[in-house]
């Protein structure tokens, strides 16, 4: 349903379900019936699975209540440059006792409070 994104540049920003078979499997749903659920084709799931298309912005909440995940335990954000080469985003996570990785001006920063 959605295509991946084009950022200036020739950067392509891909939100890829990677973990839908896994969690949808956990949750004892088939293909069939995820597809139902979603109002999608029968096709479109194994495709989804499969990284063979990328679930649109409409598609990724509905996907990520029917499988009771948050965004980043379903899908990965990568970058994908002109060249093939790629850059998978992650969230910023507490890293330390000290205190956690906050965006501070752009640049990720230990905040000791």
């Amino acid at each position: 349903m959605s295509q991946p994104e084009e950022s200036p540049g020739g950067i392509r920003i891909e939100v890829r379900a990677t973990r839908l078979a896994e969690l949808r499997q956990a949750r004892g749903l088939t293909q069939r019936e995820l597809a139902r659920r979603l109002d999608v084709t029968q096709n479109y799931i194994p495709a989804l699975e499969a990284g063979a298309r990328q679930a649109g912005p409409r598609l990724r909440g509905p996907l990520m209540e029917n499988l009771g995940a948050g965004f980043f335990d379903l899908f990965d954000v990568v970058l994908v440059a002109e060249d093939g080469q790629e850059v998978q985003l992650r969230p910023l996570v507490a890293s330390s006792r000290r205190g956690t990785k906050q965006r501070s001006g752009g640049r990720a920063t230990d905040d000791p409070n």
